[in-house]
């Protein structure tokens, strides 16, 4: 099932699949959203329990090895949904099949709000059980790009709204081998070309930028994305797909000496039993 809101200048779409923001339209119509095509048929999953990949595809907790393929379940998962006027809020809630995976008891909530310009975006995880729980979560949306008939990839950049040495953490087979990419020195942007990732996606750690934008130096059309609270950024696309993914992570891959200890996992989450965590990130898009 599709669930969709609107107002005025807005309307966004939520598959219960997933709990997956499938679309957001402004009023000219345009579609910001990748449309699961076939380089990619997805559009914006959510990474929970894990972000990334766990080195062989598991962890250990108890003396007892759990299976966890990347990314973790609740992007494959229905969720329980409930449409209002100007949110959309999908619960999901461990079960026997979550427990086989992750053996955490937790109520994680996505509750997606209308904006004059775009859509928030809100992550709240409970810990119900009685036990520390290991988590990450993050976002996987897609846009398209170009946007616009008339532009081409290679007419995109990605800007920050602070100046930094921009360097990307690399990925080898999924997993983060400690080496790094430059890719701009003292700067807030950098432009796409068709093999930027053909390693991989971009992943950055503390940033202290607030905002990322994917904009077209053409038109000056955009889709901007906030950042606080998130420590990791990836950026991501299949090579030669129009599409460009902005990331926000609590979280990340493991590296390729992790020792399968999920608390010892680089960028965990740890929350304590009876307590919540929450994150909040905007998408806000402009289209000439």
């Amino acid at each position: 099932m599709i669930y969709t809101i609107s107002n005025q200048q807005i309307q966004i779409s939520v598959k219960q699949a997933g709990a997956e923001l499938c679309s957001i339209k402004n009023l000219t119509g345009t579609e910001f959203m990748w449309q699961a095509g076939a380089q990619w048929q997805r559009h914006a999953p959510v990474l929970f329990p894990i972000v990334g990949k766990l080195k062989d595809n598991g962890f250990n907790y108890n003396d007892k090895k759990y299976a966890l393929t990347q990314h973790g379940f609740a992007r494959d998962m229905l969720f329980n949904c409930v449409a209002k006027t100007d949110t959309i809020t999908c619960t999901l809630i461990d079960d026997a099949f979550t427990q086989e995976k992750y053996p955490f008891k937790f109520k994680l909530d996505i509750i997606y709000s209308l904006l004059s310009d775009g859509v928030l975006v809100s992550y709240r995880i409970t810990n119900t059980g009685s036990q520390l729980m290991p988590f990450s979560v993050g976002g996987h949306p897609a846009f398209n790009c170009p946007l616009l008939a008339d532009e081409k990839f290679e007419d995109y950049e990605i800007v920050f709204d602070k100046s930094a040495s921009l360097s990307s953490l690399m990925l080898q087979n999924g997993l983060f081998d400690g080496s790094v990419k430059h890719l701009a020195s003292d700067s807030n942007r950098f432009s796409l070309h068709k093999h930027i990732f053909d390693d991989d996606a971009l992943v950055f750690e503390n940033l202290h930028a607030k905002h990322v934008k994917l904009l077209s130096k053409k038109t000056g059309s955009f889709v901007e994305m906030s950042l606080e609270g998130f420590p990791y950024l990836g950026i991501w696309s299949k090579p030669g797909a129009p599409f460009v993914c902005l990331e926000p992570w609590c979280g990340r891959a493991d590296s390729v000496n992790a020792n399968g200890n999920l608390f010892d996992k680089t960028g965990i989450e740890i929350l304590a039993p009876g307590a919540q965590f929450e994150r909040t990130y905007s998408i806000k898009v402009f289209s000439c």
